[in-house]
């Protein structure tokens, strides 16, 4: 028997793999249509809630730049007088109550 298998040496060991294409542009369309809640996805989840409103805030903010600049200006401005309120109050309480504070440091 060992002679007979002399001649016919054993094939290597195949397996069965079969290659998927990878397609990122469409991997990144499903997953922003799954955060925005199209595509037949369940739209109820917080996830694509958030991603409803992301696609939202960009297409407003793309479509009109004025206005975008608009409620970006109003916003600093927005900051900077509460900050000067906060500044202003912190000064009035600091000065009404000198006295105190001299007292404790002493």
């Amino acid at each position: 028997m060992a002679l007979f298998n002399f001649f016919r040496t054993p094939r290597h060991q195949q397996y069965k793999y079969i290659p998927r294409y990878y397609d990122p542009d469409k991997e990144e369309l499903d997953a922003r249509l799954k955060k925005a809640g199209l595509g037949g996805y369940d739209d109820s989840s917080p996830e694509a809630i958030k991603g409803r409103m992301q696609v939202g805030f960009k297409r407003r903010q793309s479509v009109d730049p004025k206005l975008a600049r608009k409620l970006r200006r109003q916003a600093n401005l927005r900051v900077t007088v509460i900050s000067a309120l906060l500044v202003l109050l912190t000064i009035y309480l600091l000065w009404a109550n000198i006295e105190g504070i001299l007292r404790f440091a002493e």
